[in-house]
């Protein structure tokens, strides 16, 4: 079998007719027909059936295309890294992300792994909603994002409405973030219904955010209608340091607050609540052996 005959394949499902797709592929009609029938033969399948104005995808035919299209797919994307040699000089990372702990870590060490190699980081860090966009549109390659069980189903149908499809990292529970002036600063355990009527920080800013904070208002005791939309660190500092505000938070973050006053507690007595790491990429794309090595290294960073 060769891959050209998958194509006459996939074309001829495309347009419907063994004529119209002979002259696409500029290939005589009994050529095609022969292609056709000789991989009929070799699976022991029947791919088309003749209609009064073409033919038609046999219901053997469409699982067969569904996996000749992979294998196209596949094909195509061999030819252009290594044909093309475009592997070699894949040195550039367009990471989107949004604010994590231990993304300088990951580029030092590759910096340090590759240093004779000319290594190029773009790195964008946004909230949620622009790190999707960002991956979308090509203008990065990779997004890393947090996604929690309470917002799978819209997350998800988020991703595939834009053609994007995730990976899963790691996943935590929730952790509490206040200061000296909280009330609860000298506590030694704390639960959402502890801190039920407490102004929060949300450090995120997009729609499917906003939406699991309205729901967290009845289960878990937030104070909808007291809530500060970020996506600045420094800024969380500032309120928690200064405010009485709290933050609810991933362990990816956690870092940037260990030579603060701002004191971490994990949420107790709530397994039901968890946030996932995962990373996006648009669907049907395969990453180059930079990206790859980086997504290694964050899983290293992430279990160390």
């Amino acid at each position: 079998m060769q891959i050209n005959h998958l194509k006459y394949i996939i074309k001829v499902a495309e347009l419907g007719s063994i004529t119209k797709s002979a002259n696409e592929l500029y290939i005589s009609q009994p050529s095609l027909t022969k292609a056709i029938s000789n991989i009929e033969k070799n699976y022991n399948i029947k791919i088309f059936e003749r209609t009064a104005t073409g033919v038609s995808v046999t219901l053997q035919g469409k699982y067969f295309l569904h996996y000749a299209k992979n294998v196209v797919q596949t094909a195509n994307s061999l030819e252009e890294v290594f044909q093309n040699h475009t592997y070699i000089n894949q040195s550039k990372l367009l990471i989107a992300t949004q604010e994590f702990d231990f993304i300088p870590k990951v580029l030092l060490n590759m910096y340090n792994n590759h240093r004779d190699s000319a290594l190029e980081f773009e790195l964008y860090q946004s909230h949620r909603s622009n790190v999707i966009k960002a991956i979308q549109k090509g203008n990065c390659n990779i997004g890393l994002l947090v996604q929690t069980n309470r917002e799978a189903k819209p997350f998800s149908w988020q991703l595939t409405s834009t053609n994007l499809e995730l990976e899963f990292l790691d996943s935590c529970g929730v952790y509490v973030l206040l200061g000296p002036k909280s009330k609860f600063y000298n506590a030694t355990s704390l639960t959402f219904k502890d801190l039920e009527g407490q102004s929060n920080i949300c450090l995120d800013i997009d729609e499917i955010t906003k939406a699991e904070w309205a729901i967290n208002d009845q289960q878990y005791h937030v104070n909808i209608n007291s809530v500060v939309y970020c996506n600045s660190i420094s800024l969380c500092i500032e309120l928690l340091e200064n405010t009485d505000i709290v933050l609810y938070a991933s362990k990816w973050i956690l870092k940037y607050f260990e030579h603060t006053n701002i004191k971490v507690f994990p949420i107790i007595k709530d397994s039901t609540f968890i946030s996932n790491l995962v990373y996006i990429k648009r669907k049907n794309e395969f990453l180059t052996p930079i990206e790859l090595k980086f997504i290694n290294e964050v899983k290293k960073c992430l279990i160390s």
